[in-house]
């Protein structure tokens, strides 16, 4: 098996990395002891994340991170834009600008499946690889690092891309799924339709694609003259799927079973996670993974399928107050799904208390005023707790504060018996941790110190 780092790395007598993210650190745990490379970063360089052995012998932090770039190849983390004036030039001199991602496909000995989009794309993902089972291996933004993921034994690559991966996407993969788009890292994209173009992009590439025909977009996109492999809706009938596209496999939710081609194949009062989103991500990755699984895997899997974490996860409970991590919900979009997954209806006294804030997207709060009917106070944090502040608390009471855990304390007190604290932060989680994972962490760690 080809390892396309490997090889590039034994080429190169100078190195650099752009970033020292998890994709990075991947790839520079690689390099053999004694090797010499170069770092950049927009902010500070932790040189206590190197591994034992490898060097930094330049280093370039934050207004002159992107100075004197003399390497013979540049990896960059998948969040650093190419458009920036000194790659442009750079690459134009010969340097050679690549990633984890590009790598990875450039080295891939098994068929790729991969799924993108605005949400849920880490749990079709998961699920995808969990009903193909073994030989499946899953990496990406879910699961390993990507080069780090090759493997001999692997049957078949299940590849989670986000809109930073796509940017620079290139290579054909077997099968493609896109979730949904809506808006997303606009304070990356340069526009909602830079960030569309590259989610579709996928599927112009993939020799088989996955859609969801409850997206406009998505249903647009493919409209009626292109045959896909797979169309899924929890909204529509077979019969009104069939008159809007062509597909190989078509999913359907009716009278309360999935169906395929119209055929029930499992009863959903059966599932763990029955919400219509989760739903969804199960039909898209059942259609991921189509053919490389046996019938009764599907039971199995589905209905045994609890959710993932830092995914509307209930952490702790203390004295009649459940505590809910769903650290993953970075848009507006995705906490509103959340708040009403967990909504009790009507009721006389609003149950959720709210914690929202982080670093924004430059995306608008307007998708969450319809959803805070059942939130009796929101705790705002971080960069975005003014501006939070200032969109929603004409609708709901609304208290800021610096960091997650003074909000966190905060509902803790103003918490009674039968109320859920839900961290369903809408942002991202940069201005104070260094991912989604770790804020879940923190919040939970915090949560179950409470039932102490």
């Amino acid at each position: 098996m080809q390892n396309a780092f490997l090889k590039l790395a034994g080429e190169c007598s100078r190195l650099g990395f752009f970033g020292l993210g998890r994709s990075n650190l991947s790839l520079i745990r690689m390099l053999p002891e004694g090797s010499r490379i170069t770092l950049r970063s927009d902010g500070r360089v932790d040189l206590a994340k190197l591994p034992d052995g490898i060097c930094a012998d330049r280093i370039y932090e934050g207004a002159e991170s992107l100075s004197d770039i003399a390497e013979d190849a540049l990896i960059l983390s998948p969040s650093v834009r190419r458009d920036r004036a000194e790659l442009v030039s750079c690459a134009e001199r010969g340097v050679r600008l690549t990633s984890d991602p590009e790598l990875f496909f450039e080295s891939a000995n098994a068929p790729t499946l991969c799924v993108s989009g605005s949400s849920g794309k880490s749990t079709a993902a998961t699920i995808c690889s969990l009903l193909i089972g073994e030989g499946a291996v899953l990496c990406g933004n879910v699961g390993e690092p990507m080069v780090e993921s090759l493997s001999e034994s692997a049957t078949v690559y299940v590849c989670e891309l986000s809109s930073f991966m796509l940017a620079e996407h290139r290579a054909r993969v077997q099968r493609s799924a896109i979730t949904n788009i809506t808006p997303n890292h606009l304070d990356w994209h340069s526009s909602f339709e830079e960030y569309r173009r590259a989610k579709l992009s996928l599927l112009s590439l993939s020799d088989e694609i996955v859609i969801s025909a409850d997206d406009p977009i998505l249903s647009d996109f493919v409209g009626r003259g292109r045959r896909v492999f797979g169309v899924y809706s929890t909204s529509l009938s077979l019969p009104e799927l069939l008159k809007r596209h062509k597909a190989r496999v078509y999913m359907t939710l009716e009278d309360g079973y999935l169906c395929r081609n119209g055929e029930k194949i499992l009863n959903t009062g059966r599932l763990i996670r029955s919400e219509e989103h989760n739903i969804a991500n199960m039909m898209c990755a059942a259609l991921l993974a189509d053919g490389r699984y046996k019938p009764e895997r599907l039971s199995s899997v589905l209905c045994g399928f609890s959710g993932l974490a830092h995914r509307c996860e209930t952490v702790a409970c203390s004295g009649g107050v459940k505590y809910i991590d769903s650290s993953i919900d970075t848009t507006p979009e995705r906490c509103a799904t959340t708040l009403l997954s967990i909504s009790s209806g009507a009721s006389a006294q609003p149950s959720v208390l709210l914690l929202l804030g982080g670093r924004g997207k430059g995306l608008s709060y307007e998708p969450l005023k319809g959803t805070l009917s059942d939130v009796r106070h929101i705790f705002a944090f971080g960069e975005e707790g003014k501006r939070i502040n200032e969109e929603l608390s004409s609708i709901t009471p609304c208290t800021v504060f610096e960091r997650m855990s003074d909000a966190l304390y905060a509902a803790q007190r103003s918490a009674v018996r039968g109320d859920k604290v839900l961290l369903s932060p809408a942002a991202t989680s940069f201005d104070e941790f260094s991912s989604f994972e770790e804020r879940g962490r923190c919040f939970s760690e915090l949560a179950r110190s409470f039932e102490k």
